[in-house]
């Protein structure tokens, strides 16, 4: 079958002259850019409660009740919980107030956040660095997203299961009902998906803003029982957690990671929001929110010892235990929605940078262009985390495989991240130095102790991170390959088209639609049909569709028509790593516009390209396999244009490898 896969070929700039009088029809009919631009920041920032902040805002249920769990044999002692206390807090301030909202989240691709939004800037902008260099950023790249997919199949998982634990305060009957509650509103969560959340999203951010302020009121109440515990801010007292038993504080840093776990969604969600709302959001209710939570929590533990089965809960009178279990199971499914959207758009981005295959994609929103379902991910994301919930039985046991994806995605976060400010924006080292030493160092200590979860189930998202890693990873090298050598047959457009005026071939009548990756190459299906049969159609439509290297191309150039010989149209579209490509459109478009031929009475021919794993390309003989796999089981061109089957005339043809 016939294949689209975006290409990374330079192509020539994009039109900047299309008429004025167009803008409005293009408005119709091109992809639509950025639409949060004219929306209220106050409006924005509730929205970004209801999606950025649903995995930090879901911390609270499992961080303390983990910490003084069995599994990490943390004493019940006023040094240890305000040295727990202080790191909890010191860790926001440093991860997610300084690292993400004030220096990574200023660092975007026109508005995108991410590692593939960083990896974009440095490919576009670095233009005197080694392609040795981009290629190991592009690697670094590639394994921080396989690292967001391996947190974000446990997210879902332990978010749901710790608020269902809730039932176990007061009714012990349901404690063998925990898992299977928890994969019943799994299943559902992700089987709803196909339906998009259009219709019920504009709740996620009052219900999320209900259950911050719930949560920091629960805390504030135990706090005016024991104001002291608010001394625990001061540093000194992770200082005297260290000195007192280091073997077992650096242990603790594996739960107290659990805290900040939501940072980078702060960033990879960027581009849904826009940092100011999001900062509004953090500054001004959630970080409140969870210190007061964090803190009245360490202060029941003081004064109640029992409390330590489930701390979170325990804040509540009984009468309030399940209004609170509901408001915390939507809680969780927000949250849990927050991951499963971020792992569309997150591959969205892949594919669109030529890191992974074209995969089936539906639009779910036809107001927001974000808003899109991917059914080969949500199934195999479904499939992981009710695993994975029948496996660890609790959210206990969850924490142990919890945290050490992303910590190393944290770490891998701040390289690019230096690598982006020291390479584009050419800022001297002196400068910024100091502070990124500060975030490697606090990333790689929250990463070394994470590594002891190994064992106990860290092992599960690594597997997943370096399986990806390598399936990403072949697939890009697998297309540079082919690419390679598509243009060192191919022949160029140019010399085409003074060929065919001097031989002047019979024309049929008739209209023929030729699509090609290059538009500065003879699409292969038009090559090879010509050297089969020397006979040309009437009219002769090329078009191409080119990813550019940034988030949103305008509408007003998206599209570029030219005239290249007689009756022959080369339509060039253009879009972004965040926009849907939409060829029939565009095509549709251009022939309404300057192209004269009627789309329902045109032949639409496709090139199938069979690989063979017998070339002389450096990709050894399994990645070979595994590209030519991936290639084949691809989402088809034939699967994006809405053209008739018996309109379309596939060629084929092989590649060697």
């Amino acid at each position: 079958m016939s294949k689209f896969e975006p290409d990374n070929l330079d192509p020539p700039d994009y039109p900047s002259d299309t008429p004025a009088d167009d803008v409005a029809e293009l408005d119709d009919q091109l992809l639509p850019s950025h639409t949060h631009k004219k929306q209220s920041v106050w409006l924005l920032a509730i929205s970004a409660c209801g999606v950025v902040f649903g995995d930090i805002g879901t911390s609270p249920l499992y961080v303390m009740k983990a910490a003084f769990s069995k599994d990490y044999g943390l004493e019940l002692t006023p040094l240890n919980v305000y040295g727990l206390l202080s790191l909890v807090f010191w860790s926001l301030a440093i991860v997610i107030t300084l690292k993400y909202i004030i220096f990574v989240m200023s660092v975007n691709d026109k508005g995108e956040g991410g590692v593939f939004a960083l990896l974009s800037i440095l490919r576009t902008k670095s233009k005197h660095t080694s392609k040795f260099t981009l290629s190991l950023l592009t690697i670094a790249a590639i394994l921080g997203a396989a690292l967001l997919y391996g947190d974000g199949v446990i997210t879902p998982a332990i978010s749901v299961i710790s608020a269902i634990e809730g039932l176990e305060i007061t009714t012990h009957g349901l404690h063998d009902y925990i898992v299977i509650m928890s994969v019943c509103i799994l299943f559902c969560l992700f089987v709803s998906q196909r339906f998009g959340i259009d219709r019920i999203s504009f709740l996620f951010g009052p219900l999320m803003i209900i259950w911050f302020l719930t949560i920091g009121a629960l805390g504030l109440l135990q706090i005016i029982q024991a104001p002291w515990i608010l001394t625990a801010i001061n540093p000194i007292h992770s200082v005297n957690f260290f000195i007192n038993d280091p073997a077992t504080a650096f242990i603790i840093l594996g739960v107290v990671v659990l805290c900040i776990t939501g940072g980078e969604a702060l960033y990879a969600d960027l581009g849904q929001f826009n940092r100011r709302s999001i900062t509004i959001a953090w500054l001004f209710l959630v970080w409140p929110s969870l210190i007061l939570n964090y803190f009245g929590q360490g202060a029941l533990l003081l004064m109640d010892e029992t409390s330590t089965r489930n701390p979170f809960f325990a804040l509540l009178p009984p009468w309030a235990l399940y209004p609170m279990v509901a408001i915390a199971t939507l809680a969780a499914i927000i949250a849990s929605q927050a991951i499963i959207s971020g792992a569309f758009s997150i591959t969205k981005q892949a594919i669109h940078l030529d890191l992974l295959p074209s995969l089936k994609t539906f639009q779910t929103s036809n107001t927001i262009q974000g808003r899109i379902y991917m059914p080969q991910v949500n199934y195999l994301m479904m499939l992981t985390s009710i695993i994975i919930v029948a496996a660890f039985q609790s959210s206990t046991s969850l924490t142990g495989a919890y945290g050490i994806a992303v910590t190393a995605l944290m770490v891998l976060t701040t390289i690019l991240f230096a690598a982006t400010i020291f390479i584009t924006w050419r800022t001297p080292i002196i400068l910024l130095l100091p502070i990124i030493l500060l975030f490697l160092l606090v990333d790689i200590s929250f990463f070394s102790a994470n590594l002891l979860k190994f064992i106990t189930g860290g092992w599960l998202p690594i597997l997943i991170a370096i399986l990806l890693t390598l399936l990403m990873s072949t697939w890009w090298r697998g297309r540079e390959v082919v690419k390679k050598i598509r243009l060192s047959k191919g022949e160029k457009l140019a010399h085409f088209m003074k060929r065919i005026a001097k031989e002047q071939p019979h024309r049929i009548k008739g209209t023929g639609i030729f699509f090609t990756i290059n538009p500065q190459r003879v699409p292969t299906s038009l090559n090879k049909l010509y050297s089969q049969l020397p006979v040309l159609y009437e009219k002769i439509v090329i078009i191409s569709m080119i990813p550019q290297r940034q988030a949103h191309v305008p509408r007003a150039n998206q599209i570029d028509i030219k005239i290249i010989g007689p009756n022959t149209w080369l339509v060039t579209g253009y879009y972004g790593y965040m926009q849907q490509p939409d060829t029939w459109r565009i095509l549709t478009f251009a022939c309404r516009q300057e192209v004269p031929v009627d789309l329902k009475q045109v032949t639409v021919f496709l090139y199938s390209d069979y690989l063979l794993p017998t070339g002389n390309s450096k990709l050894m003989r399994w990645q070979k396999r595994l590209f030519i796999w991936l290639f084949r089981n691809a989402h088809s061109l034939r699967e994006y244009i809405n053209i008739p089957t018996e309109r379309i005339i596939e060629i084929g043809g092989q590649t060697k490898i």
